[in-house]
């Protein structure tokens, strides 16, 4: 009989020891989830671009990756960010259009870019519904072609189980640098695999 006031200590002791482990677990869970990185969207006219998005599709950052490009945005850069990547993308068409790089152009190649497929794929079918269709309505014999894929970037993106964005970004930065191994791309940012792509000089373009 004297023991049973001991048992009942301990079997508190158990209890309490139990919620304060589910409480940290809890915790640990759910301040350690990892932060969704932003996609990045490589515009391509004469004039290349490339614009960050965050997860709420809204443009954070944008840079020239070619002169050309730089000079598109020189004086309208802020009006850029800080809005959907639709609505940037369509001011970008409008200034290129202005200054006269659209005349003669048939196809706006975007490459969409996130290594998370779910992230990546709703990026583009935002783009697909949404951009698609103001181009259709606001420019003349101008199509867009969001990740289009060939045979190189597919058989990437499958044997290595990447998404078809960082394929694509891969699979021409290796055609642009014969010697970059790929190996030595496959921990690479995405951004700095878009230099790649462009041959990107910060020099030149600043």
């Amino acid at each position: 009989s004297k023991q049973k006031p001991l048992l009942k200590i301990n079997l508190r002791l158990v209890s309490l020891f139990s919620l304060f482990l589910v409480a940290f677990i809890i915790i640990i869970f759910s301040t350690s989830r990892p932060v969704l990185a932003n996609s990045i969207v490589s515009i391509d006219i004469n004039p290349s671009l490339e614009l960050e998005i965050n997860k709420d599709n809204q443009v954070k950052a944008i840079r020239a990756m070619n002169i050309d490009g730089a000079l598109l945005i020189q004086d309208n850069k802020e009006e850029l960010l800080n809005i959907s990547s639709q609505a940037s993308l369509l001011k970008i068409l409008e200034y290129a259009d202005e200054i006269g790089y659209l005349n003669g152009q048939n196809e706006v190649n975007l490459v969409v870019a996130n290594n998370s497929k779910l992230q990546e794929n709703k990026i583009k079918k935002f783009l697909e519904k949404h951009f698609i269709n103001n181009v259709t309505n606001q420019f003349t014999n101008i199509t867009v072609s969001i990740n289009k894929e060939d045979e190189a970037s597919l058989s990437l993106a499958k044997t290595r189980k990447i998404t078809i964005g960082r394929a694509l970004l891969i699979s021409k930065a290796l055609k642009n640098r014969p010697n970059l191994s790929y190996e030595e791309t496959k921990e690479m940012p995405l951004k700095a695999l878009n230099e790649y792509c462009h041959n990107y000089d910060e020099e030149k373009i600043a």
